[in-house]
């Protein structure tokens, strides 16, 4: 695993170049591997650290109160996983989260983020952005999902495609 792919993550993208050692340098990181299939987080497991998804890809689902599994999207990397979480009073996985090919983690503890949300404004920027966009695509995704029939779906789409223009 190189430890310099998480510069590619959407929340530390943006930090200078002459900056960007040092960043690395003060994390506290755990790497961990799953393989296709393995469960990376179950719906409800305490989100303690925030989780980056540096290679492969994952599915994060749920199941519905009929018993039927709800696809919410599948996640490629390098992309951080449920990082809105980590600061909740309620800091649980929201969804089931499995590997859909061999993957790579990075867990970085919550006292390193803490500490670069207050020393970094580039990394601050970076994931308030990132968590406000995850909240507007999943307000979409639930508005899609709560139409029942094909016939909404097709004017929530036309409606999303005409206010964009």
């Amino acid at each position: 695993m190189n430890i310099d792919d998480l510069l590619l993550c959407p929340i530390c993208q943006n930090i200078p170049i002459h900056e960007r050692e040092r960043f690395l340098d003060e994390l506290k990181i755990k790497t961990k591997t799953f393989k296709k299939g393995e469960w990376i987080a179950q719906q409800g497991d305490t989100v303690n650290a925030l989780y980056v998804l540096l290679k492969g890809s994952v599915k994060a689902e749920m199941f519905s109160e009929s018993g039927t599994i709800l696809n919410i999207e599948t996640i490629h990397a390098p992309q951080p996983l449920a990082p809105a979480f980590l600061f909740a009073e309620n800091n649980r996985f929201p969804v089931d989260v499995v590997a859909l090919e061999d993957v790579e983690i990075i867990l970085i503890s919550k006292e390193s983020i803490i500490k670069q949300l207050a020393q970094n404004e580039t990394f601050l920027h970076g994931f308030m952005t990132f968590n406000s966009n995850r909240v507007h695509f999943l307000s979409e995704r639930l508005k899609l999902l709560s139409t029942k029939t094909i016939k909404g779906k097709l004017a929530q789409y036309i409606l999303t495609r005409t206010s964009n223009m």
